[in-house]
C-alpha cells in the first residue's frame, strides 16, 4: 500500500481505524516506507505530546495551509489493547480545537484515511444532524458546529457526498473501495474563500510505470 500511495504522489494522510489492526510495528514499517507525512492529532504518545502533529503547507503563491488530521476514538473500543501500546487515542474535537490555535489562512482536516482513498465519520444526517448510528461517533457533524474549519474531507459511510457547506465549512466524502475520488478547488481572496468540488470515477488503464 505505501507504494501504491507512493506512485499516486500523496503529500500528506491520516490514519484510519484498520491501521491500528496489525499492531504499532506493523504500521510503523508502512509509515518509514510511505513518503507522505502522517498527520494525526489524537493519536499521541502516552502520556506525552502528539505523535503525528499537524503541519502547515505553504503554496507556491504563498497560501498558508494548515492539515490536520484525525482519527475516530471508537478505535479504543474496537481494537485489541495490545495493538495500542505506547500510544494513546484521544477525543478528536479537543484535540483539532489545539491544532486550531496555530495562525493559518486556511484549514483542512483529513478524517482517517485507509488504503488510498480518505474516511471520516459522518454517522448523522449532513442536512439536518439527525443521527443516523446509536452511537457517539458523529464527531465530523459537532466539527462543522464547533471549530472554525474551512475543508473537511471525511468518509467511513461508504457513501459519496458530493461538496457542500455544513455550519460553514465544506465537507466532502468519496465512495467505497476506491471507486471515486473529490477533486476540491479554494479560492482565497481579500474578499473572503469560497470552495468547489468535482466527483471522478476511477477509470482507465494503469500506466506502465505503475505496474
Amino acid at each position: 500500500f505505501a507504494q501504491i500511495m507512493n506512485r499516486c504522489g500523496y503529500d500528506y494522510v491520516t490514519l484510519g481505524n484498520h491501521d491500528f489492526n496489525y499492531g504499532m510495528p506493523y504500521l510503523d514499517s508502512y509509515l518509514n516506507v510511505l513518503k507522505a507525512r502522517c498527520v494525526c492529532e489524537n493519536v499521541r504518545w502516552d502520556e506525552a505530546g502528539v505523535r503525528f502533529p499537524a503541519r502547515i503547507h505553504t503554496l507556491e503563491n504563498g497560501l498558508r495551509v494548515g492539515i490536520i488530521g484525525i482519527v475516530t476514538d471508537y478505535v479504543n473500543i474496537w481494537e485489541k489493547p495490545e495493538h495500542l501500546a505506547g500510544i494513546a487515542i484521544t477525543d478528536p474535537i479537543p484535540a483539532v480545537a489545539a491544532a486550531l490555535a496555530g495562525t493559518c489562512l486556511l484549514y483542512v482536516l483529513f478524517f482517517a484515511v485507509q488504503a488510498g482513498y480518505l474516511f471520516g465519520a459522518f454517522t448523522g444526517h449532513l442536512a439536518t444532524g439527525r443521527v443516523l448510528s446509536a452511537t457517539r461517533e458523529n464527531v465530523a457533524y459537532r466539527i462543522c458546529q464547533e471549530l472554525d474549519l474551512d475543508i473537511l474531507l471525511t468518509g467511513h459511510q461508504h457513501m459519496s457526498v458530493p461538496g457542500q457547506l455544513v455550519s460553514g465549512t465544506f465537507v466532502v466524502q468519496p465512495s467505497d473501495k476506491g471507486q471515486e475520488f473529490l477533486r476540491v478547488e479554494a479560492a482565497v481572496s481579500g474578499s473572503g474563500k469560497s470552495f468547489s468540488s468535482e466527483t471522478v470515477p476511477a477509470h482507465g488503464e494503469c500506466r506502465a510505470d505503475w505496474l
